[in-house]
């Protein structure tokens, strides 16, 4: 099972979420988090057309303050989140609340839970 579909069952609450699932921090959901945050980061950086190294990309930075996202960027990164766990975002609320890659991957976590 690849990162994508053990981040996917995670958030979803699947029961087998594989190995040290509960490790990290020791919080329900904080590796998925975490590792929400690494996909988002690469994302990111993949996206910045090799500005931009993942280890460069400040999770609580502002993403569009940062320059780490433009409004063309935004919508594939809101497609990416879409197609990887299914919890849609509109482009006001990453504009407007969620508009750093910990807040996103935290209402990503909260949505996928509800």
């Amino acid at each position: 099972m690849g990162l994508l579909d053990r981040i996917g069952r995670a958030l979803r609450g699947d029961a087998d979420e594989g190995p040290g699932a509960a490790a990290e921090g020791g919080t329900p959901g904080a590796p998925a988090d975490a590792a929400l945050v690494e996909e988002l980061r690469a994302f990111v950086a993949e996206r910045s057309d090799g500005k931009l190294a993942a280890a460069d990309v400040d999770p609580a930075q502002h993403l569009f303050d940062s320059g780490y996202v433009d409004s063309l960027s935004s919508l594939g990164l809101l497609a990416f989140v879409e197609e990887r766990t299914g919890v849609a975002v509109s482009e006001v609320d990453l504009v407007s609340r969620f508009n750093t890659l910990d807040a996103l991957a935290r209402h990503v976590r909260e949505r996928a839970g509800a």
